[in-house]
């Protein structure tokens, strides 16, 4: 068997090369890939920071709810004191009480929106990043693809190259193609 010639050696060797390029570009998109992922995990790890800053908060307004009762029954005689109120005593200690555990229940209840719209927010934002992201896979699948029917259609047009000079140099013994 003859020995195959320098040039149809370089031929595939380019060829190879420019597909080996095409397929760097795959890399990139596996490196946003990567890049998009860590995103994710990274507000994966901010919303539940916030829950739990959320739960820290709610046990903070339980005690300070506590407080505040403790002052209504500490004001008690003040209120008596003043004379001008319809309720005395205990009725008026129950309405303030009453009244102060609304106003921090309306305080928990609109920071719990305000954390949820937060999260929400974070939440539609990855999945608009993952949306993007299997977009961005479905088009490179595509480009992959074609180019490897490209590289295994040079690969063909390479082996007939080789063959034909190889058949070229059998019949021209004395003909060395460099």
């Amino acid at each position: 068997m003859p020995a195959v010639p320098p040039a149809a050696t370089a031929l595939t060797a380019r060829v190879f090369a420019a597909a080996a390029a095409r397929l760097s570009v795959c890399c990139v998109r596996e490196q946003d890939y990567n890049r998009v992922s860590r995103l994710a995990k990274d507000l994966e790890v901010e919303a539940a920071r916030r829950a739990e800053d959320l739960d820290r908060r709610r046990r903070g307004t339980a005690a300070a709810e506590a407080a505040v009762a403790a002052r209504i029954f500490g004001v008690e005689d003040n209120a008596d004191s003043a004379g001008g109120g319809a309720l005395r005593g205990p009725q008026q200690q129950q309405l303030q009480a009453q009244m102060a555990e609304e106003a921090i229940n309306q305080a928990i209840i609109e920071e719990t929106e305000a954390e949820l719209g937060a999260i929400n927010k974070s939440l539609h934002a990855v999945h608009e990043i993952f949306k993007d992201l299997a977009s961005m896979v479905s088009q490179q699948q595509e480009q992959v693809e074609h180019i490897e029917e490209q590289t295994e259609a040079a690969h063909q047009r390479a082996q007939q190259g080789l063959a034909q000079v190889q058949q070229a140099s059998h019949y021209q013994p004395s003909c060395s193609i460099s």
